[in-house]
């Protein structure tokens, strides 16, 4: 069985490309043939196995019309300048990236092909159903994107059930706005795809849900795979010889947040920031921040932003060095630092919405509170297990169950074989 991946990058420490990561060397670890057509990889990180780099095209004409694709997405948001107010901080760009001749002349027949999260990659409206003609594909979105006219998260917004427009995140009151035309581009496409072509896993029983009822997806047979993590690398260690590395006084009692960016809205670090004061009273009571942009000053709390951390190791010692993990997020697909910290040892407190209802068992693994409920009560949670020792390491030894149990590279590879089999056993 020879399966082509295709993602926007396998070695980036985004939580899509980790997230990729993790399927393609949990198959190769069972055997399977497994080969990538990735968009950038870095060189922080070796290239994957059986990895290629995309060529763009870079004659005039296909630099011409991106740049022109560019151009007309932004000048549509601009419509809306006074009115946007994206829940996920951007909108995906819909009619943009390499087309099915540029993908389809970079990657061998496979006998299946395998869809991860491609970002502007490549233009997936117009490569899925080429891609469906020649092998049966698994989709595996990672954001509502795949099935909204643009948006990454749709909130509280259903019109992703019909033909998206009149965009409560653009303020529009047009049915044929940006989010209907990306609509339109994909519904277009993929209406022609028979159905027994395409399989789409959701990462979280929330995302599948979701996908379900998509019109542009729901047709499809669907399965929730969750996502996965190497729990040899993320694993419990000393705190004290993590945060001597990181430079965190020893008796400090450490609340962690992290964020690919501190300023994506559904992060919820604006939420951590109305916490805080009611903690203050807790001796030795510490911040860790890790993500992308520079925090405000907390006033009479002290902290340490590590910034954007790319590496495991990093990683590993922010979970290890903190005492709770305090996740916020108002929509989160699965949340891959959930499981992180939970593997490490550290228990999670967030809210009980979207990814977060699978990864946390409120009481047991951590705590869950209503979204955007009174920051008192996420402050009690927290202090809570700051200040019970016994809670935490009984949390702390549930959570690290709960990932070997469900949510390891081997757990996840083998349910996706199975899917492999499934789609193969239709030619």
């Amino acid at each position: 069985m020879r399966v082509q991946h295709i993602a926007y990058s396998m070695t980036l420490r985004l939580g899509a490309s980790r997230a990729a990561h993790a399927i393609y060397t949990g198959l190769m670890d069972l055997g399977v043939d497994c080969h990538s057509l990735v968009c950038t990889n870095t060189k922080r990180t070796a290239p994957m196995p059986n990895e290629r780099l995309a060529q763009h095209p870079k004659d005039l004409l296909s630099r011409v019309h991106n740049r022109w694709n560019i151009f007309r997405h932004e000048r549509e948001l601009a419509r809306y300048a006074g009115t946007f107010q994206p829940g996920a901080g951007t909108f995906a760009q819909v009619v943009h990236g390499l087309g099915p001749r540029a993908v389809l002349g970079q990657i061998e027949p496979a006998d299946l092909y395998h869809l991860h999260w491609t970002g502007d990659f490549i233009d997936i409206a117009r490569v899925l159903p080429a891609l469906a003609a020649r092998a049966p594909v698994v989709f595996t979105p990672q954001d509502d994107s795949s099935f909204t006219g643009a948006c990454w998260y749709s909130l509280d917004c259903n019109r992703f059930e019909d033909t998206c427009g009149q965009c409560p995140q653009l303020g529009s009151t047009r049915a044929d706005d940006l989010t209907h035309r990306g609509w339109r581009h994909r519904h277009r496409h993929w209406r022609g795809i028979p159905q027994d072509r395409v399989f789409v896993a959701g990462i979280s029983r929330w995302l599948t849900e979701r996908i379900g009822r998509s019109s542009l997806l729901g047709r499809f047979d669907r399965e929730c795979v969750p996502s996965a993590i190497d729990h040899t690398e993320f694993t419990p260690g000393s705190p004290a010889e993590a945060r001597e590395r990181l430079g965190i006084p020893a008796d400090a009692r450490v609340v962690l947040f992290v964020a690919a960016h501190l300023k994506i809205p559904t992060k919820g670090y604006d939420y951590l920031l109305r916490i805080l004061p009611k903690l203050r009273d807790i001796p030795n009571i510490y911040l860790l921040s890790i993500g992308k942009s520079d925090p405000p000053p907390i006033k009479d709390i002290p902290s340490k932003h590590l910034g954007q951390v790319v590496s495991g190791e990093g990683m590993r010692d922010g979970y290890r060095a903190a005492d709770v993990f305090a996740n916020p997020t108002r929509a989160e697909a699965f949340g891959l630092t959930t499981i992180e910290s939970m593997a490490c040892g550290t228990p999670v407190v967030g809210f009980a919405t979207s990814g977060l209802l699978d990864t946390v068992t409120d009481g047991e693994t951590g705590f869950l509170v209503p979204p955007d409920s009174d920051p008192a009560l996420m402050a009690d949670r927290i202090r809570r297990i700051l200040e019970d020792p016994a809670l935490r390491q009984s949390m702390s030894e549930a959570g690290l169950r709960a990932v070997r149990e469900r949510y390891t590279r081997d757990i996840q590879a083998r349910r996706y074989q199975a899917i492999y089999e499934q789609m193969l056993a239709r030619k």
